[in-house]
């Protein structure tokens, strides 16, 4: 990430391959990834702060996180770019919105400026909900409808960057709006209690908000859910909470259809995932614990994959072992 920052407080979108010289190009700049670069580095220096021997860490952490922001607040439009090929990049963040809302929580945190509260305060205040204060982001997909469901509150995927912001403000001992810290725990218990109604539609007891959540980045999706379940189960003391959370451990680790263990890191084909990625080079070797794969039930691109259609019950038994997009280990799926 530092890499990608400019001395300006800019941050570079993506590093790719160039298709006809097969050398790494480095993307334009883009107001997104400025808003992730200064969401993380805040985040991250309230958590190494407590670090003895990190203060000079934190420090350039903080530093480089403010610098972005001030680079944000000079470039108040959203601005994504295209490839070289002109097309929108893949996760392109179409809408900032909410990422500068992340970003303004996460800086509050780490400092007590109230001037990154305000910003946060009065872009919630344009709806006053959880769940309309920011627009959401197809993230370049192009989708609509049902399918737009991955942008649903409680679903910690990366592509709404206010979600993990807004249990930061419910759980922070920093002073906070009380009317906007209930109003998003609300939102959050809504979403709980739903998962908890929608065990009943399987007899792995999984708590999906959706029914057709087993797709793409489904174990991301699951462990989303799980991590809402939990500051549920934290926040009311109902166990039923933390219990569906566990039904999701079980299921990555093993008590599923196809009975595969959803980590790397164990080493043999029978107990842990297949791992194919571009961006870990030792197949043979993964870095432990990276949460990959998954029952692939309605294909990568959103219900448009031939095989529901000749495949009958397939949410049992297919799983794409070898494919790139949804075995990438990244951070959001």
């Amino acid at each position: 990430f530092k890499k990608m920052q400019n001395p300006d407080g800019s941050v570079h979108f993506i590093v790719y391959n160039h298709s006809s010289q097969q050398q790494q190009t480095v993307s334009d700049v883009s107001t997104g990834a400025a808003c992730v670069l200064a969401g993380i580095f805040a985040k991250a220096c309230t958590v190494f702060s407590e670090v003895p021997g990190m203060e000079s860490y934190t420090a350039d952490l903080l530093a480089r996180a403010e610098l972005s922001w001030t680079w944000l607040m000079a470039h108040p439009a959203n601005y994504n770019p295209t490839s070289a090929s002109g097309s929108v990049w893949s996760y392109g963040i179409r809408d900032d919105a909410s990422f500068r809302a992340f970003a303004a929580i996460e800086l509050y945190i780490a400092t007590g400026n109230t001037d990154y509260h305000t910003y946060f305060q009065t872009a919630f205040n344009r709806t006053g909900d959880a769940r309309t204060a920011f627009p959401g982001d197809d993230n370049g997909t192009g989708a609509s409808g049902s399918s737009r469901h991955y942008e649903s509150l409680a679903l910690i995927t990366g592509i709404n960057g206010i979600t993990a912001g807004y249990i930061d403000y419910v759980d922070t001992t920093r002073p906070v709006n009380t009317t906007i810290r209930n109003n998003i725990r609300g939102a959050f218990l809504t979403d709980a209690a739903n998962a908890l109604t929608n065990r009943n539609r399987t007899t792995y007891n999984l708590p999906l908000l959706y029914y057709n959540d087993l797709s793409w980045g489904s174990s991301g999706m699951l462990c989303g859910n799980a991590y809402v379940l939990l500051r549920a189960y934290e926040w009311t003391g109902n166990a039923n909470y933390r219990n569906a959370a566990l039904d999701v451990l079980d299921w990555i680790g093993g008590r599923n259809p196809v009975s595969r263990v959803f980590l790397t890191g164990y080493g043999d084909y029978l107990h842990g995932t297949d791992h194919y990625s571009f961006y870990m080079f030792d197949h043979l070797n993964p870095v432990p614990g990276y949460l990959c794969g998954n029952i692939n039930a309605f294909g990568g691109d959103w219900g448009q994959h031939p095989l529901p259609h000749y495949i009958q019950y397939k949410y049992k038994y297919y799983l794409n072992i070898q494919s790139a997009a949804i075995l990438e280990p990244c951070l959001p799926w």
